[in-house]
């Protein structure tokens, strides 16, 4: 007989099975599979899963030099969640990477992929609050009201009019990498 555990833990969707004797576990970030271990039992191998993602997590806390998530970071938690967000937000990503400052505003990137401000808007802050949750990533900063979830993929500089988000480094360098997210 076949058995099954299926958890959230985080950002990940763990889930640890039977086949034939072999008991595995397996943790998915989105639709990837970032971790697998075996086991005793399934109970045995979902904890040790659990260790392993709490030692990988402390692992990749204590790297950070200045605090911020690296290009490999990022475009693992990218790629982990492509299939799960909008197609405008990733649009919207790669259009704001292709800028040559890399400086916008949310208006402006709905305008230039042609979708409605606040759609986009919501579509934006979606693929940034799942990166941000998946890198254990959330920058606070107090003059920005209800876009706090944006600051794990830009930075910002308020201008005279509109706030203009900045794309960070690792962001940019994960989307120009050889294996790039699409």
């Amino acid at each position: 007989m076949n058995e099954r555990m299926d958890v959230r833990y985080g950002p990940y969707r763990l889930v640890a099975a039977s086949y034939k004797g072999d008991f595995q576990a397996v943790a998915y970030l989105g639709r990837q599979e970032t971790l697998r271990v075996s086991g005793q039992s399934l109970v045995e191998a979902m904890a040790d899963l659990q260790v392993r993602i709490e030692a990988n997590r402390a692992a990749m806390l204590a790297a950070r030099g200045d605090g911020e998530p690296s290009p490999e970071e990022y475009r693992t938690a990218l790629e982990g969640y492509r299939r799960l967000v909008s197609p405008d937000a990733l649009t919207m990503l790669h259009q704001h990477a292709s800028l040559p400052d890399h400086r916008s505003t949310i208006s402006e990137l709905a305008r230039s992929c042609r979708l409605d401000a606040d759609a986009a808007h919501k579509a934006y802050t979606q693929l940034a609050r799942l990166v941000g949750d998946a890198l254990t990533f959330r920058p606070v900063d107090k003059s920005v009201s209800r876009d706090r979830a944006l600051l794990s993929l830009c930075t910002i500089d308020p201008g005279e009019h509109d706030n203009q988000w900045v794309l960070r480094r690792g962001v940019v360098a994960a989307l120009n990498a050889p294996l790039q997210i699409q």
